[in-house]
């Protein structure tokens, strides 16, 4: 019994952290939103958008949350566009989502090209939608208050609200390749928090989360090598591997499980 427990759990560990693994990685920016509770406003024109500021290079992805209510056998077809905001007939690239259920906060990942846009860009994420029935409906997050001031939230193309967002989330593309990307997903927010609270340097607050990511790394191993000593000899191998598994699995549930695709809609943009 306890065998075939052990051996369950670690291929349920294995299983998640290939599902993660798989995902794209993205670097998360600051959430102008957060701490702010949300409210939803229908996309009665068929049209909602967000204008922005590209506050980077290697910006990849644009997070939005939706909600929908649709009946049986009717769908809303939703086009994004990515626009240069200097010239509106200038569509970066689009993508098109067809929903077909009802859902109370679809968080819709919008993810394009990093080379389409640069630091300093003005950009228009638009969305036109069409409904397949009148009593469908859609709904778009967004804030009160002015939170985010360098963009506006609009409707039919106007802004007839000037104080209020969508509510968004920016994330870059990481520099480092996969498995590592993982760590730059951590590791940006913390340098990027602390050179806005003017602390220390960058390269000292990467320096000693590295150095705490080790220590933990270390004594997490040391942790299941001692663990694993009250296995029985011949599960002691076994009960190593099936503990550092587990154990990693842990971890990357609290540092990545945000990104794990649950409830979450990729749309790509080409």
């Amino acid at each position: 019994m306890g065998q075939t427990a052990l051996a369950l759990s670690t291929a349920a560990a294995i299983a998640w952290l290939v599902i993660l693994g798989v995902q794209p990685v993205h670097v998360p920016l600051r959430d102008f939103s957060k701490g702010h509770i949300p409210a939803f406003t229908q996309a009665l024109s068929g049209v909602k958008g967000q204008t922005l500021i590209v506050p980077s290079d290697r910006l990849s992805r644009v997070d939005i949350w939706m909600r929908t209510r649709i009946q049986p056998d009717e769908h809303i077809q939703v086009t994004f566009d990515l626009i240069d905001i200097v010239d509106q007939k200038d569509v970066l690239a689009s993508g098109i989502v067809v929903f077909n259920r009802s859902g109370d906060l679809w968080q819709v990942r919008v993810v394009f090209d990093p080379e389409l846009v640069s630091k300093g860009n003005r950009i228009y994420l638009r969305m036109s939608s069409v409904l397949s029935s009148p009593e469908a409906s859609l709904h778009y997050a967004f804030v009160r208050g002015d939170l985010y001031v360098p963009g506006q939230l609009r409707d039919a193309d106007r802004v007839d609200f000037p104080d209020q967002d969508l509510r968004f989330r920016l994330y870059l593309e990481p520099m480092l390749p996969k498995p590592f990307a993982w760590l730059e997903t951590v590791l940006g927010p913390t340098a990027t928090a602390a050179v806005k609270a003017k602390g220390p340097p960058t390269w000292i607050v990467t320096s000693i989360t590295v150095v705490i990511g080790a220590l933990i790394a270390a004594s997490t191993v040391l942790g299941t090598v001692f663990a694993s000593r009250f296995f029985q000899a011949r599960l002691q191998l076994l009960g190593t591997a099936a503990l550092l598994f587990i154990e990693l699995a842990v971890v990357m549930t609290i540092l990545a499980g945000a990104e794990a695709p649950i409830a979450k809609l990729w749309v790509q943009l080409t």
